[in-house]
């Protein structure tokens, strides 16, 4: 493995004012929405409260953690690179062409948001369920002579990009109104996949510590019921686009 000057990994400070403006941004898009809309393509306050639960830190914390125990810190900073880089380039692939699918299949919005709110749903309850699991199917880390790259692409998929967030991209992208321009969109992207890299650089600092650990299960169960309701949203206005009430 070729060696590297040491690259100073973010403080756990930086994580921290990360997690509260995101918190600012989601209270403010949450002011700034609107009851009666009839798609999640809403404000961009809220579009980065959508793509915040759906492709944000929250479910690698722990995979990165057990699956790079066993490499250096360099090693470790190569893989959330790696990671980071693979997770960006495949989502806006995949919304791409999610979104040329779903114009040329005939697929209408509204059978979209219904699959993809179900999605939701049931992640999050399996997220809540797992919560009073008794902690006895800890998984074992891989092998540490695994490549960067294998490990990267298994913390891509589908710990970042995964399925539902795929189709919220879809939503927002297909369903965006005329005076929301595409470009803060997709630095809203860019901005998630950054911050999954940060937190994945801290991933080990936060689960050995004494205090984000407790407050990450707190944020991570508040999450967890906001996505169960993200997704029961969504097939509430999915249902009202195919004109079922």
């Amino acid at each position: 493995m070729l060696c590297s000057d040491p690259v100073p990994e973010p403080s756990l400070t930086m994580v921290l004012r990360l997690m509260l403006l995101i918190v600012l941004l989601s209270y403010a898009g949450t002011l700034s929405a609107s009851d009666g809309a009839a798609t999640l393509s809403l404000e961009l306050g809220k579009v980065f409260t959508f793509f915040f639960l759906t492709l944000g830190p929250k479910a690698v914390i722990g995979p990165f953690a057990r699956s790079t125990a066993a490499m250096d810190a360099g090693s470790r900073r190569r893989v959330a690179l790696v990671t980071t880089g693979i997770s960006l380039l495949s989502v806006l692939i995949a919304a791409t062409i999610g979104v040329r699918v779903l114009n040329g299949w005939g697929i209408s919005t509204g059978a979209l948001l219904i699959a993809a709110g179900i999605i939701l749903f049931l992640v999050a309850l399996q997220s809540i369920q797992d919560r009073y699991d008794p902690p006895d199917r800890a998984e074992a880390a891989p092998p540490p002579d695994l490549p960067v790259r294998q490990v990267a692409f298994q913390m891509a998929f589908p710990y970042i990009v995964s399925p539902y967030g795929v189709a919220v991209v879809i939503l927002v992208l297909t369903t965006r109104p005329d005076f929301v321009s595409v470009v803060p969109i997709l630095a809203m992207l860019v901005g998630i996949m950054l911050l999954n890299g940060v937190v994945m650089l801290n991933a080990h600092r936060i689960a050995r510590s004494a205090y984000l650990a407790p407050t990450m299960a707190v944020v991570g169960s508040v999450l967890a019921v906001l996505q169960a309701a993200l997704g029961i949203q969504a097939v509430l206005a999915g249902l009202r686009l195919a004109g079922v009430f």
